[in-house]
């Protein structure tokens, strides 16, 4: 009887663990002339995805692809996997927009006529295995009842049903309804790098010129390309903010240019924008911006709050916390460019108010509330590491 393995994600982006998941899936491919593997690429309304499926699917495609040299059927002739003759094995693989939930999508793809006596192995984590016995799916029961399952654990505990039973996760009713087919579970402890979608989207996120290892070298390549979860091409990027310096106007400005940067507290968190321009473009930095002649440090710093996140603060409630010689290429180049920063620091806590989420506006390309203590994870611009510290020291002392 045919098999067909289902493996389906968000691949937001496709991490090394997918990559090697699916390489093992190819083993079984190959061993099995018979078998078909079906990836499916989640794309329905029920959840915000940070790139398109067009892009998810197209990273499956590179992934799929730079795995012909292993399965080649000419394995001994570099020439024929140039001249584009992969195994055979790659013709079995079949990659799809999931715009359906998992049981819809496993019961259209058995009306098809050449699966109608198919048997389907849907292909999942632990985690993911975890919440499909404690009912978290929609239409989980289906699932459970009219699937076989292949368990890739990633971590030392052994998710068996005895032992998901014994530490309560699981109804007695689904206990008993897996334990009379205990054969359509099969658990396999492939070798799988632990990484996560959800870190490499982070790290992406916060460093535009990262290098990214939790994914594979042929995404990060069509991410950069793409330009992708922020990230831009090192030649590029660079070629950007030179032109920058090239062509910076010194003179723009009353010399000595002066910046005001705010730090805005609230609880255990820091507001934070991401630059739409260089220099530090696409990099998370603290709002501010350079002060107008007749403005006190005080009202550009509002002004700039208000402009690059949609925050009103009074001028009464900000503290001067320094002054900074800014990390900026424009300081080291142009010598007429004699700028420096006026740091400030606002506390939503202290002035009894609740903000609201920020909207990113002006020159900022994004916003947001981010935790204090994981600051240390994150690349920041210009100067304003040493500036947040010094603002923290300031806030213990009012």
């Amino acid at each position: 009887m045919k098999k067909v393995y289902i493996y389906g994600g968000a691949f937001d982006p496709v991490t090394t663990a997918h990559t090697a998941i699916i390489t093992e899936l190819l083993n079984r491919l190959k061993k099995e002339p018979e078998s078909l593997l079906y990836i499916l690429v989640s794309d329905n309304d029920t959840k915000k995805y940070s790139v398109e499926c067009e892009d998810r699917m197209a990273m499956i495609v590179h992934t799929v692809n730079s795995l012909h040299s292993l399965y080649s059927d000419n394995s001994d002739s570099p020439a024929a996997y140039n001249q584009g003759e992969p195994s055979e094995i790659f013709h079995r693989v079949k990659i799809v927009d999931e715009v359906s939930r998992t049981a819809e999508a496993l019961q259209n793809l058995r009306k098809e006529t050449s699966l109608t006596d198919a048997t389907f192995t849907l292909v999942l984590g632990s985690d993911e295995w975890l919440s499909l016995l404690t009912k978290q799916w929609v239409n989980s029961d289906w699932i459970l009842t009219n699937v076989n399952f292949l368990i890739v654990r990633r971590t030392t505990f052994i998710e068996t049903l005895d032992s998901v039973k014994q530490i309560g996760t699981i109804s007695d009713e689904t206990y008993k309804q897996m334990c009379g087919c205990k054969e359509r579970i099969e658990h396999v402890d492939w070798i799988i790098p632990k990484t996560s979608s959800t870190k490499a989207r982070l790290m992406m996120n916060f460093d535009p010129l990262c290098f990214c290892d939790q994914v594979s070298p042929v995404v990060m390549s069509y991410i950069r390309r793409n330009k992708l979860y922020g990230q831009s091409e090192p030649k590029e990027y660079k070629d950007i903010e030179d032109e920058l310096v090239d062509n910076y106007d010194p003179f723009r400005f009353p010399r000595p240019s002066v910046t005001v940067t705010s730090a805005i507290f609230h609880n255990d968190r820091i507001l934070l924008v991401k630059r739409l321009k260089a220099p530090y473009h696409d990099y998370w930095c603290l709002p501010g911006g350079f002060a107008n002649p007749k403005e006190t440090c005080e009202e550009a710093g509002v002004r700039e709050v208000k402009e690059e996140t949609g925050f009103t603060i009074g001028t009464s409630h900000v503290h001067q916390v320094g002054v900074f010689k800014p990390k900026d290429p424009r300081c080291d180049v142009h010598k007429d460019y004699w700028g420096y920063d006026i740091g400030m620091m606002f506390d939503f806590n202290r002035e009894g108010i609740l903000p609201a989420d920020p909207e990113a506006q002006d020159d900022a390309k994004d916003a947001m509330w981010y935790p204090i203590d994981k600051l240390d994870e994150i690349p920041l611009a210009f100067h304003h590491r040493e500036l947040i510290a010094k603002a923290i020291q300031l806030r213990q002392t009012l």
